[in-house]
């Protein structure tokens, strides 16, 4: 298979860069009836995206495992 590590690589980054911004806001938006205000709220956005994060992780565990390109 023929592909370019780096052009991987910054596809990747940036859709990372996208994609955590846009949770962010998302969490933000879902969480702002929550009563909390400063280190509370923010622990709390916190732990919902490391929860969102790794529900994500855990739905495409899979298919890394599947179509895995070996270096």
């Amino acid at each position: 298979m023929n592909y370019d590590e780096k052009a991987i690589d910054e596809v990747a980054q940036s859709i990372a860069s996208t994609t955590t911004e846009l949770l962010h806001d998302t969490v933000h938006w879902q969480i702002e009836s929550v009563s909390a205000d400063g280190d509370e709220y923010d622990a709390i956005h916190a732990e919902v995206m490391r929860r969102a994060i790794q529900i994500m992780h855990d739905d495409i565990a899979p298919l890394i495992k599947t179509y895995y390109i070996k270096k």
